[in-house]
């Protein structure tokens, strides 16, 4: 009897030194990123963002900052806003939105962009005729007054050269009629320079695929020179005084140019944008949003746009675009406003301080932070004013001040992650994809062999390039990797498994955030989560599915014996329990540890 209890005590022993120890996993710096609440937006304009984002099944964020660039773009050249009487904020904007390839981001952008572009058919229409005629009105002039200079040549009267200058003079002064552009996508800074000049020193750059905008700032088509692209985009933004000088042609100078830039880029793009847009100014400028993707998670039959939702849209955008004051409107804000302003100003210069959530490399981004939230106030009003805009109230007022101010913490998660996407390494990359992965193909199991894994992104790691990123897991103790005899297997921290920071919530997964577009994750919308609370038949099926040892899950820690591969052995035991997360090898303690 003796001999019996000393060999289950040294078995007992045995198993508590196969017990992985476990510290807590070291959390990636990108959590949970919140969601752009679309109820700042008057309901026309909501209910038009939720309907484009379901039927195109994407994030919400996309559809919220098409709709900013949008109203911005038509706005620019039609209001500012005056915070003081030393104070005039323009309402254009720059936003930058992230999403991988094949995430429908040219979806978004034709819904949105749509009013402008009929605007711009039915406008080039209309003055097709009125166009032509003067055209040819013009090349008259310009044959006559070819004929005056060959006249002049041979008689050389002063009459003849009078008239000679009066004709040139008229031709000049002509304001030839432009058909209206409102937008372009991809072009040199002088060819954005004669638009602007063109179309009342305003023009707007929107792209669902803004790579290409990006690198034609950086000077793609000016000798790869950023300062000698740059410069228009830096004052523009403001409204700042800028001549573009140009090869053997007039220089082109403008006053008082608007400019709004609204793109949808690629999360690389962000990683391989010049060090010039940092150190001149150009990315402090932006607004960022780094919405989770969708992809693989979308719904296949989905709502399409209710017709009244369109109707409204168009027909509300329409109205703005025909909107023509002869002078910039000048909105202010209401006495309960202009306090709210100042409060906020104040708040964002405490965390500006060195130790403050914006010292360091966002100081000069905060620092514009205040002056940005205004100009979405004043679109804000502009948006929630847009059927009867040309007799609407010019007094901004609190409750849509306090709108756009309920965007400040938005805004400043997505720079950060901006900022971090920016200086992040492939490494940490590679770490929280293999962690996807992992959840998406194993959920809830703590032990599985490392081939299935290696299978499953084979395409997209080498062996030694997942060995290197499981290291680094390790490291930071999300896994352990051993060998069962001659079996190489995962062991998942079970912390990691056991809480709300699992990777459905650290990667911000996109299954638990849709919807309505703005409801929060929560634990029960978390497949880990879950997963650990299966019964045991679901949880024998996770073990068939990946034919590896199974899960005790009985309140009594009833263990189901297998082997790594699945067959029954007496010779060699693996157990999992749920509860008490007990790792057994085998009878001499050999094995994963």
């Amino acid at each position: 009897m003796d001999n019996i209890e000393r060999l289950i005590n040294q078995q007992s022993e045995q198993k508590k030194e196969a017990v992985p120890q476990w510290e807590q996993p070291i959390p990636f710096d990108s959590g949970t990123l919140p969601v752009f609440d679309t109820s700042v937006f008057p309901e026309w304009l909501s209910e038009y963002i939720l309907a484009v984002a379901e039927t195109t099944q994407t994030p919400v964020d996309a559809s919220c900052f098409a709709a900013i660039s949008i109203i911005s773009t038509i706005s620019q050249t039609k209001a500012i806003l005056q915070i003081n009487s030393d104070w005039k904020e323009s309402l254009n904007t720059y936003t930058l939105l992230a999403l991988p390839p094949g995430s429908r981001k040219s979806g978004v952008f034709k819904a949105f962009q749509e009013p402008i572009t009929l605007f711009e058919r039915d406008e080039n229409e209309r003055l097709k005729f009125e166009i032509s005629t003067q055209a040819a009105g013009k090349k008259a002039k310009e044959a006559r007054l070819r004929k005056l200079e060959k006249d002049y040549a041979s008689d050389n009267k002063e009459e003849t050269l009078k008239s000679i200058e009066l004709l040139q003079y008229e031709i000049e002064s002509t304001e030839i009629i432009q058909p209206p552009r409102l937008s372009t996508n991809d072009v040199t800074v002088e060819k954005l320079g004669l638009l602007m000049s063109e179309n009342k020193e305003a023009m707007s750059i929107l792209s669902a695929e803004g790579a290409g905008a990006l690198n034609s700032i950086a000077g793609r088509y000016d000798g790869n020179s950023v300062d000698a692209s740059m410069n228009l985009y830096l004052e523009a933004y403001s409204g700042d005084s800028v001549t573009i000088d140009r090869m053997a042609r007039d220089s082109i100078y403008l006053d008082n140019p608007k400019l709004t830039i609204g793109l949808f880029v690629q999360p690389e793009s962000m990683r391989d944008l010049p060090k010039k847009f940092q150190d001149r100014g150009l990315l402090q400028r932006f607004f960022f949003s780094f919405p989770q993707s969708w992809v693989g998670y979308r719904d296949i039959e989905t709502e399409t746009i209710p017709e009244e939702h369109r109707t409204k849209y168009r027909s509300n955008l329409k109205q703005l675009l025909e909107f023509d004051p002869p002078k910039a409107i000048v909105l202010t804000l209401s006495e309960t406003a202009k306090r709210l302003e100042v409060e906020n100003r104040t708040e964002i210069e405490v965390m500006l301080r060195d130790d403050g959530e914006l010292g360091g490399i966002m100081t000069e981004w905060g620092s514009k932070l205040g002056g940005g939230i205004n100009r979405i106030a004043g679109l804000l009003h502009i948006a929630k004013h847009i059927d009867h805009i040309s007799t609407a109230t010019t007094v901004v007022s609190e409750e849509t001040y306090l709108a756009a101010k309920s965007l400040r913490d938005y805004f400043i998660a997505h720079t950060k992650e901006a900022y971090g996407v920016m200086k992040s390494t492939d490494g940490e990359k590679n770490a929280m994809y293999i962690l996807k992965r992992i959840s998406d193909k194993f959920e809830g199991i703590e032990l599985f062999s490392y081939r299935e894994l290696q299978q499953s992104v084979r395409r997209k790691f080498q062996v030694k390039e997942l060995n290197e990123v499981l290291n680094q897991l390790e490291e930071m103790n999300y896994l352990k990797v051993g060998f069962d005899k001659k079996k190489k297997v995962i062991i998942i921290n079970p912390s990691f498994l056991n809480t709300e920071k699992s990777v459905h919530t650290v990667l911000n997964a996109p299954e638990s955030r849709k919807g309505k577009g703005f409801e929060k994750s929560s634990g029960e919308n978390s497949s880990v989560l879950n997963a650990l609370d299966t019964d045991s038949t679901s949880t024998e099926s996770k073990k068939d599915e990946c034919n590896m040892s199974t899960v005790g899950t009985s309140e009594n820690d009833e263990e189901h014996t297998t082997n790594i591969d699945g067959s029954e052995d007496e010779g060699f035991m693996s157990t999992v329990s749920t509860l008490s997360r007990v790792i057994t090898i085998n009878e001499d303690g050999s094995g994963l540890l």
